[in-house]
C-alpha cells in the first residue's frame, strides 16, 4: 500500500514494506501449501536475471495434461535454495517433492520441453558467493524430481539445434580451453551427447554464445571467445550434422 501523510511512526511503514507481499490466486495457494508442508513460511527466492523473475512457476512438468507448480525458497536450517514441485489434488495444492539446490541464490530459471515425454524440464541457474554459476536441469516424472544434469556455466542456449522438434541445451565451459556441451534427448532419455573440445591453443575463454538460423532452416551457433594467448577475440561457427549427430565447425 501507499504510505500517506507525515504523521505516525515511520518504522511501522518500513516493517509493512518488508513483510512478504500478499499474493493473489494460485501463487497464494501454492505459498500456503508450502507453509503447511514446512510448518513455517518460506523465504521466497527470486531469480536475478532472465525472462522469469518470479519464485513461482506453473506448467505441466510430467506431461499428464494437468497444471503443476514449482517454487524456489529457503527455510530455517537450510543454507541452499530449495526447489519444490506441487501437484493439485481435489482443488488444493500439495508438495510432492523437494530438492536442495546448489547455492543460496538463484541466477535464473527457465523451462523447456527437452525429453519428448510430454512434460517440461526445469532449468535452474544458481549463483555462488563469489559469483560462480551452476546450472541444474530437473525432470519430474511419477512424483519424482530428478536432477538430470549439474554443471558450471557462464551462459547457455535452449534451441532445437538437432531438428528433433524438442529443445536442446548448448552450453560452453571455459577451463583449459573451451568445451561446448550438447544435452539432447536420445530415445527419450536426456543425454550429454557431445562435448566439443576447443583446445587452449585456440580459445582461452568463451565470451559469447549466439544462435542464428540459416537459409536451410537449421540453426548455427556462433561462439566468441579470447584466443589462446588471451589477447584477441576470435569467433567460430558451429552447426549440427544430422548424419554424424555431432556439432561440427
Amino acid at each position: 500500500g501507499l504510505l500517506c501523510g507525515c504523521t505516525g511512526s515511520m518504522s511501522s511503514g518500513v516493517e509493512e514494506l518488508l513483510r512478504a507481499p500478499q499474493l493473489a490466486g494460485p501463487q497464494s495457494s501454492v505459498q500456503k501449501a508450502i507453509t503447511a508442508y514446512l510448518g513455517e513460511a518460506p523465504q521466497l527466492k527470486y531469480p536475478q536475471t532472465g525472462d522469469i523473475l518470479s519464485p513461482f512457476l506453473f506448467g505441466d512438468w510430467n506431461g499428464d495434461g494437468s497444471m503443476d507448480a514449482a517454487a524456489l525458497y529457503t527455510s530455517s536450517g537450510m543454507q541452499n535454495v530449495c526447489l519444490a514441485i506441487l501437484e493439485q489434488t481435489g482443488g488444493s495444492w500439495e508438495v510432492t517433492q523437494e530438492l536442495e539446490g546448489l547455492s543460496a541464490e538463484v541466477d535464473s530459471i527457465s523451462t523447456a520441453a527437452m525429453s519428448g515425454d510430454g512434460g517440461m524440464q526445469l532449468l535452474v541457474g544458481y549463483v555462488g558467493t563469489s559469483g560462480e554459476k551452476y546450472l541444474s536441469v530437473y525432470a519430474y516424472q511419477e512424483h519424482t524430481l530428478t536432477q538430470v544434469m549439474e554443471q558450471a556455466y557462464s551462459q547457455y542456449e535452449l534451441q532445437d539445434i538437432t531438428g528433433s522438434g524438442l529443445k536442446d541445451l548448448i552450453g560452453p565451459q571455459s577451463g583449459e580451453g573451451v568445451k561446448v556441451q550438447l544435452l539432447t534427448a536420445i530415445q527419450g532419455e536426456l543425454t550429454m551427447a557431445q562435448e566439443l573440445w576447443l583446445g587452449p591453443g585456440r580459445f582461452s575463454s568463451c565470451e559469447g554464445l549466439h544462435l542464428s538460423s540459416g537459409a536451410d532452416g537449421g540453426y548455427y551457433l556462433v561462439l566468441d571467445g579470447y584466443n589462446g594467448t588471451g589477447t584477441a577475440l576470435a569467433s567460430i561457427l558451429l552447426s549440427y550434422n544430422a548424419a554424424t549427430q555431432k556439432l561440427e565447425e
